[in-house]
C-alpha cells in the first residue's frame, strides 16, 4: 500500500478543507496545530462538501495524563480529543471511508508542553450515505488556533500493489542488465522508431486484380501470393493517401456528367477524417460512354458557394478514358486549401451530353458516411443516394521523394527453379494498376528474377521511369542485384528497401532479424536509374511478371508485418542487445 496527498493547506477554528476529490476507502488526516492560548482541537467531517455539525459523532480515548481509564463521549458534534493545552499539538488519524458503512477513526495525539503529553483517540461518524469528502476543525477552549496551523489529507492506493515490475519503462539508452541464471549481459539500444504506416493484415485494405493470385488473408494475417506468368497483369496495391473503404470497394452502379449535370463529386461530412488537413489530391474511378471530349478538372467549393476556391493543377482529356473499364484518375491541388465540413470537391468541364457521358463509379449499398454525393445543375443538389468510389489525400500523406524505408517479412512456401514466369516484385509505385515489362510508370521495387533458378535467381532493385519506360520492368537492374540468391522454403526473411536520396535506393535481406545477418552480397544500391524524376510513389504494391505471354515457373509465398517510415533513411537499432557473458 502507498499513500498520496489529496490535500494540504492552512486551517483555523471552524475552517475546513473544502470539497475533496479522489477520496479513497482508506485515508489519513494529519493536523499540525499552533496555539494561541488554551486550545482543544476537535475533528469534524462531512459528505457532499458540507460539514456535519449535528450530534452524530462518538469518541473513546485514553491518556494517563487525563484519567486512569478510557473516556467516552457519545452523541457529540465532533471527534473529541478531550485535552485542553497551552501548547502546540500534532494529531494523526487513520480513517476507514466506505460509502455505506459508518466511518471509523483511530488516532494518536501529542502536545508539546514542558513534558510532552500523548494519548490515543478512537471514534466514529454515524453516516452510511456516502464517503467523507470534507474535513474540518473546531476549538472548544478560549484560546485560538494560530497562524501556521495546517491540515493534510492522504489517500491510499489500491490494496493490490505489485512490488515486482513486469515491464521496464523510461529506460535510458545504454542501460545494462544481467540475467542471473545465464549470466548474459544486455544493453538497451533505444526505443523502437514509430512507423508512419503499419500493415499487419488484420483487415483487407488492398486492391486485388485477382485475389486468387495475390490477396490478403486476414485469418493468417498476411499477404498471400502466387508468382506466375499467365498473360494477365496480376497485382495488389495499398494506397497511402486514400480511404480504401471507398476507392477499392466493389461497386455496382455509376453517376455521370451528362446533359443536365455539369459538376459531380463529393460533399464532406462533419466526421470526415481529412477535415482540418491541407488538400493534396482527389481520385475518382472514371470511364466514358460514347464520345465525350475536352478537358475536365477538379475544383473545391466552400459551403454553398458557386465560386471555386481552388482548381486542380492538372486536367484530364476525357476522350482518353476507357469505354468499358473504370480507372482511377487523380487531380492534384497546389498548397493552401484546408478541408472543412461542407466542402464540395467536384469534377467539371469538357463537352458531354445525354449520349456522350463521363461516368463515375459508385456503390448503391453505401460505405462509411464521411461524404455524400454532390451534384450541380443550376444549383447544388446534395443527399443523392449511393457512394462515390474516391480517394481523398492531404499534404501530410505525401511520400518523401528523398527519404523513406519500407520493411517486410518474406516467406517462400514452395516453387521457384526453372523458368522466368515466377518473377515478382514488391515496393512503391506511382500507379495502383499492374505493370509489365516496358510500362511507363514511376516506381522503386525490390525484385526477384528467375527465383531459385540455378545460375540465375537475381534479387535486387528495379527502378521504373514514367517518362522513358524500362525494358527491365520484370527484372532487377544489372548492377543493383545479387545472383544465385537461395531462400529456404518456409523460412522467414527480413527485407528492407529504402530511398536514401533522390538518386539512390538500397535493398538488404537478412536471414534472422533486421540489421542481423545479411545474405551474401547484400546490401545492393541502385544509382543508375533512381532519379528525382521518380516521384509521387503513393502505392505499396506486389506484382508478378505481367501480360507479356505465358511462361513457365511458379512460386508461392507470403508477406507479413509491413512497416513504412517516411522522411528517414535508416532505422536506429532498438531494444535489448546481448553483450556476451559475464
Amino acid at each position: 500500500m502507498a499513500w498520496y496527498r489529496i490535500y494540504h493547506g492552512a486551517i483555523t477554528a471552524n475552517g475546513n478543507t473544502g470539497t475533496l476529490t479522489n477520496v479513497t476507502t482508506d485515508m489519513k488526516v494529519i493536523l499540525n496545530i499552533r496555539n494561541s492560548g488554551n486550545i482543544q482541537p476537535e475533528l469534524t467531517c462531512g459528505t457532499g462538501g458540507s460539514i456535519d455539525t449535528n450530534n452524530n459523532y462518538s469518541t473513546r480515548g485514553y491518556s494517563s495524563d487525563i484519567n486512569s481509564s478510557d473516556y467516552t463521549r457519545n452523541t457529540q458534534d465532533s471527534i473529541e480529543t478531550e485535552r485542553a493545552t497551552n501548547g502546540n499539538m500534532y494529531l494523526e488519524f487513520r480513517v476507514t471511508n466506505i460509502s455505506n458503512k459508518e466511518k471509523l477513526f483511530i488516532g494518536h495525539a501529542l502536545s508539546d508542553e514542558s513534558t510532552p503529553t500523548r494519548w490515543e483517540i478512537t471514534g466514529k461518524w454515524k453516516n452510511t450515505s456516502g464517503q467523507i469528502d470534507i474535513f474540518g476543525l473546531k476549538n472548544t477552549q478560549g484560546g485560538s488556533i494560530a497562524s501556521g496551523s495546517t491540515i493534510t489529507v492522504l489517500g491510499a492506493t489500491s490494496d493490490t500493489v505489485t512490488d515486482e515490475k513486469t515491464t521496464l519503462t523510461n529506460v535510458p539508452v545504454g542501460t545494462q542488465y544481467r540475467e542471473t541464471d545465464t549470466r548474459k549481459m544486455y544493453r538497451f539500444l533505444g526505443a523502437e522508431t514509430t512507423p508512419t504506416f503499419t500493415e499487419n493484415f488484420t483487415a483487407d485494405n488492398w486492391d486485388d486484380k485477382d485475389s486468387g493470385v495475390a490477396g490478403v488473408s486476414t485469418s493468417n494475417k498476411r499477404l498471400d501470393f502466387v508468382a506466375k506468368a499467365d498473360n494477365s497483369n496480376d497485382s495488389t496495391a495499398y494506397d497511402f493517401r486514400g480511404d480504401q473503404n471507398f476507392i477499392y470497394e466493389s461497386a455496382d452502379s455509376q453517376k455521370q456528367l451528362d446533359e443536365s449535370a455539369n459538376k459531380y463529386g463529393i460533399l464532406l461530412a462533419s466526421n470526415n477524417p481529412r477535415i482540418g488537413q491541407e488538400l493534396h489530391s482527389i481520385t475518382f474511378r472514371m470511364r466514358k460512354q460514347a464520345s465525350p471530349t475536352g478537358n475536365v478538372s477538379a475544383k473545391i467549393y466552400k459551403s454553398n458557394s458557386t465560386s471555386a476556391t481552388a482548381t486542380s493543377t492538372n486536367t484530364l482529356d476525357v476522350s482518353t478514358l476507357h469505354g468499358t473499364n473504370y480507372n482511377a484518375k487523380t487531380f492534384e491541388f497546389a498548397s493552401g486549401v484546408t478541408l472543412e465540413n461542407g466542402d464540395r470537391i467536384v469534377v467539371e468541364g469538357g463537352s458531354h451530353d445525354g449520349t456522350n457521358k463521363i461516368q463515375f463509379q459508385q456503390n448503391t449499398s453505401g460505405f462509411t458516411d464521411t461524404v455524400s454525393i454532390a451534384r450541380y445543375t443550376s444549383s447544388w443538389v446534395d443527399g443523392i443516394s449511393g457512394d462515390f468510389r474516391y480517394a481523398l489525400a492531404t499534404k501530410d500523406q505525401v511520400i518523401s521523394e528523398t527519404a523513406w524505408v519500407l520493411r517486410w517479412e518474406y516467406t517462400r512456401v514452395s516453387g521457384g527453379g526453372s523458368g522466368n514466369g515466377h518473377n515478382h516484385s514488391f515496393g512503391l509505385g506511382k500507379h495502383y494498376q499492374e505493370y509489365h515489362s516496358g510500362d511507363a510508370t514511376d516506381a522503386i521495387y525490390w525484385a526477384w528474377g528467375e527465383p531459385q533458378n540455378s545460375g540465375q535467381s537475381y534479387m535486387g532493385i528495379q527502378a521504373l521511369d514514367e517518362t522513358t519506360g524500362n525494358s527491365n520492368g520484370h527484372f532487377p537492374t544489372s548492377g543493383s542485384r545479387v545472383q544465385n540468391v537461395d531462400l529456404t522454403a518456409n523460412k522467414k526473411y527480413y527485407m528492407e528497401l529504402k530511398r536514401e536520396s533522390a538518386s539512390k535506393a538500397t535493398f538488404t535481406v537478412w536471414s534472422d532479424e533486421y540489421d542481423g545477418t545479411a545474405l551474401s552480397g547484400f546490401p545492393v544500391s541502385n544509382t543508375s536509374e533512381v532519379a528525382s524524376s521518380l516521384s509521387d510513389l503513393q502505392y505499396i504494391k506486389w506484382q508478378n511478371r505481367g501480360s507479356d505471354g505465358v511462361r513457365s515457373g511458379t512460386l508461392t509465398g507470403y508477406i507479413e508485418n509491413v512497416k513504412f517510415y517516411n522522411g528517414i533513411t535508416s532505422i536506429p537499432a532498438s531494444g535489448w542487445k546481448e553483450r556476451g557473458t559475464a
